[in-house]
């Protein structure tokens, strides 16, 4: 519901309630005395519906937020991947951009980018995750061929 429909139909309900009040006036005004509880319990009612719909439209808006978010989070983890010991983001170019914490992302959903330890023998570069306390091992190769890394950036990580 779009905050027009909304607003239009609180100012609707506002004008019903100032109508119920002259009536109620006017039937205090001639006497009936009965006429005018009837009045005043409907007011009430209308009061409180007014309410409801206010609590009702935030938690709508509560909600629309929510399944952007969580809409989003279903995209990221559709261009996840696992490869030698860790999550990879892949890009629009089809290249990786990471590694993250397999510990982390598995716990909690989120993407930590682990930290480059070093290289381990001449082909295999060792990453940490410093949340996790936990290493993988990626080949250079992959590394070379999977990502946008360039020879320089490959080795000062």
């Amino acid at each position: 519901m779009d905050p027009l429909t909304i607003t239009s139909g609180i100012s609707t309900a506002n004008q019903a309630l100032s109508l119920m009040r002259g009536v109620a006036d006017a039937l205090r005004a001639s006497g009936k005395s009965e006429a005018v509880a009837q009045v005043i319990d409907l007011q009430l009612a209308m009061m409180d519906l007014l309410q409801k719909h206010q609590e009702l439209f935030a938690e709508a808006t509560r909600l629309r937020a929510q399944v952007v978010d969580l809409e989003k989070a279903l995209i990221d983890r559709g261009n996840i991947e696992f490869h030698f010991e860790a999550y990879w983001r892949r890009l629009p170019d089809g290249k990786f951009e990471g590694p993250f914490s397999p510990h982390c992302f598995d716990k909690d959903g989120r993407l930590y980018r682990m930290h480059y330890r070093g290289l381990i023998g001449p082909d295999i570069l060792e990453f940490a995750c410093l949340e996790s306390e936990k290493f993988s091992s990626i080949p250079l190769r992959f590394v070379k061929e999977s990502t946008n890394w360039t020879e320089d950036e490959i080795h000062k990580r």
